[in-house]
């Protein structure tokens, strides 16, 4: 490198200061950002960021400086633009110099961007929330450029309430998803920030003044500066032949939008339900991989019964989630998280299907299987509580989804979930084996069981997903070995095993969980037991002495 950066440096100034930004995005390590943005793994390599380079200059499509552009400008339009048009184009072209999202388009947008702009000053005192989330006005949007000051974004979460985002400078685009088609209602709220700065992206110089104890104190700003184009003005470039650059202008807004709602979804995920056992470092990286889409209202997100290959986290707007057709509810809020048996369990497939919402967009993130196990790889220690977690999900499901145990209260499930045991068994292997050991309960999450000299059966019994055998083991009606031998099918099978001891050690920190199951065993006629009167006093016999 340090001998090619000398030759592609030399040259007109502009070729340094692009240089040096794909230096820099090369050195920070951004591959992740920039997958999203080209859809091309190879652009991440030096070597593609240079070709890049060299074919912008040579199609003359590269980024300019505010000063050859406004010469540009001078010389083409001279008899038509007077000087004060000059000016305030010049003066729209140092900002959109300064913003990230526009400055790698073609310059002739650039300067159509900057004959079509307006200037729109906001005062102190006046409305601060220029950008609604939800809002849907009689036009098509407007795309604003920050000039100075600061803005604050947010999204609702829960019970509506904002979760900020956070504050960005100048050169910040404003209202970009509706102006670009990209959305049909505001996704996010934007509301400008007079007061000092806080934690930002971009710092932003602001007046002080001298306090009375002799410390600088920041001064507010007087007004704040915003260049705004309608959307019927992008309508028409696109139509004189500008399709491509503005193609290329949405996927930068949806990167500068992952972009800015990264650190916030970071630490949603570190506090969430999924990721919350993870280390903090783990979960940064695999955040970094996360895949920005945005989903028209009514689009299917996720389809019942389809092959699981990743989890969604929602950013923004909601889902509407149906299981066999029926509709569960409506669900939003930045940070709920759905479909994440798809990284637990490989294979596996969708229990419910997912919608986005019907009123507007949803923006979600979606985390693909393939990111997350690789990402083991470089934290080797956080596989263990994968395993931990994979354990307690598989466990949690089944006890949920058996007629027995889904009447039973979630912390005694929970607590179930985490003294069972998960084994998995290829075609052929032995579960239990008859006359050896003490007889568990056994519950089939996955694949098939075939049941070998059971009680009153000559033929092998199959038992297929949600099946259980062991019942009355570990309700005390029957001790010893089992009379049975337990083998895998043909493609295997996930079993959940619990022993008589570890379920009457779950019992006894939740009594009142005694009647429930009883009821439950009365209601269940797949289960077989006797349920006479008898034999139920006894179940409870068995159970009250556990405690």
């Amino acid at each position: 490198k340090q001998q090619r950066l000398p030759v592609i440096a030399k040259g007109p100034a502009v070729q340094k200061s692009i240089w040096e930004q794909v230096r820099s995005n090369v050195r920070q390590k951004v591959v992740p950002i920039e997958q999203d943005i080209d859809n091309d793994p190879s652009q991440s390599s030096m070597k593609a960021c240079t070709n890049l380079f060299r074919r912008r200059r040579s199609n003359d499509a590269g980024v300019e400086s505010a000063t050859d552009v406004d010469a540009d400008v001078e010389e083409e339009n001279d008899s038509l633009l007077s000087h004060a048009s000059v000016r305030a184009t010049r003066n729209v072209l140092e900002t959109l110099q300064v913003c990230k999202v526009i400055r790698p388009v073609n310059t002739n947008l650039q300067v159509l961007f900057a004959r079509h702009m307006h200037r729109t000053t906001f005062q102190l005192a006046g409305k601060s929330e220029i950008v609604t989330a939800g809002s849907m006005g009689p036009d098509d949007g407007q795309f604003m450029v920050l000039a100075n000051g600061m803005v604050e974004f947010s999204v609702p979460g829960y019970d509506q309430k904002p979760v900020v985002v956070g504050r960005f400078g100048p050169g910040t685009v404003i209202g970009s998803l509706r102006a670009l088609g990209l959305a049909n209602a505001e996704l996010l709220t934007a509301k400008l920030i007079f007061d000092a700065p806080g934690n930002s992206e971009e710092h932003v110089q602001q007046p002080t003044r001298t306090g009375s104890e002799g410390t600088l104190a920041q001064l507010p700003l007087q007004e704040i500066t915003v260049y705004v184009i309608n959307a019927s003005d992008l309508k028409q470039f696109e139509e004189e032949g500008f399709s491509q650059d503005l193609d290329l202008l949405r996927r930068r807004v949806l990167r500068d939008l992952r972009f800015k709602m990264l650190p916030r979804l970071t630490k949603l995920m570190t506090h969430n339900r999924f990721f919350r056992r993870y280390h903090s470092t783990f979960v940064k990286r695999v955040a970094s991989y996360l895949d920005l889409t945005i989903c028209s209202p009514g689009q299917l997100i996720f389809k019942e019964q389809a092959p699981a290959k990743s989890m969604a986290i929602l950013l923004a707007g909601s889902v509407d989630i149906f299981t066999g057709g029926s509709p569960l509810g409506s669900f939003g809020g930045c940070g709920f998280e759905f479909g994440e048996t798809a990284l637990l369990e490989s294979g596996s497939l969708r229990t419910a299907t997912v919608r986005a919402g019907t009123n507007s967009e949803c923006m979600v993130c979606l985390l693909h299987s393939e990111v997350f196990t690789a990402a083991f790889e470089e934290f080797p220690k956080e596989r263990a509580r994968l395993e931990d977690q994979v354990r307690t999900r598989l466990t949690q499901m089944t006890f949920h989804n058996d007629p027995l145990f889904s009447r039973c209260d979630s912390k005694f499930l929970h607590l179930l979930s985490n003294v069972a045991e998960v084994a998995k068994l290829t075609w052929g292997k032995i579960a239990c084996e008859k006359g050896i050991g003490e007889e568990a309960l056994h519950i089939v999450y996955m694949g098939q069981v075939t049941v070998d000299g059971a009680r009153g059966s000559e033929a092998p019994q199959v038992l297929a997903k949600g099946s259980m055998v062991g019942l009355e083991a570990i309700l005390g009606l029957r001790s010893g070995p089992p009379d049975y031998t337990l083998i895998a099918g043909r493609r295997g099978c996930t079993l959940i095993r619990v022993t008589r001891q570890l379920f009457s050690s779950a019992v006894a920190y939740f009594p009142d969980q005694i009647q429930i199951l009883v009821r439950g065993l009365q209601a269940n006629k797949s289960i077989s037991i006797d349920f006479q009167p008898p034999v139920m006093s006894q179940v409870e016999e068995v159970l009250e002495t556990a405690l």
